[in-house]
């Protein structure tokens, strides 16, 4: 369950691709589990077909149905790092191209805090019109010193640092602390 919550990369020479919702997979899989049964329930206990059921109930079903799609799709958001194009980009829903920032424009990468104590990794852009204002790249750690946090400052920062200092306009990693 973990390694589903924690944010996954792949590193190429290409290209450094960011998947920082992964919490959403578990909400996906939750609303898929509550929607089944939910059915289920509602069959068994009016005694008539599922699509007699869905015939019924379809305006619950179907907003259950688009709040999966939508949980299952925003959980495949990607943060790109195209080496060649040397441009940060998000992909939102795994294919609609939302944020595209070139090397030069990212300021830093930053750890910050975020809800309940956790703390998340942010790339800041260089004219951002608020302080905070920037896109995430990891999922929520406990501390900076948690076994993702340390798998994130030993593997994915080095490669995206070096990603942009291959680059004019290198940036730096920061650590915010409370």
């Amino acid at each position: 369950m973990k390694k589903l919550i924690q944010t996954r990369w792949a590193i190429t020479p290409e290209a450094i691709v960011i998947q920082p919702y992964g919490a959403y997979y578990m909400v996906f899989t939750l609303f898929s589990v509550v929607f089944a049964i939910w059915l289920w329930l509602f069959t068994n206990a009016l005694k008539i077909s599922l699509l007699q059921t869905l015939s019924i109930l379809w305006p619950v079903a179907a907003i259950f149905l688009l709040a999966i799609l939508f949980f299952g799709l925003f959980a495949r958001t990607k943060i790109v790092f195209d080496n060649y194009n040397r441009i940060m980009y998000q992909l939102t829903f795994g294919f609609w191209k939302t944020t595209a920032l070139p090397f030069a424009d990212v300021l830093s990468i930053m750890l910050m805090p975020a809800a309940r104590g956790t703390s998340r990794y942010y790339a800041l852009h260089k004219n951002a019109k608020w302080w905070n204002a920037g896109t995430v790249i990891s999922s929520a750690v406990p501390n900076d010193h948690s076994l993702h946090a340390r798998a994130l400052q030993a593997e994915l920062l080095p490669a995206i640092q070096q990603c942009l200092h291959q680059h004019k306009g290198a940036s730096a990693t920061r650590h915010l602390r409370k």
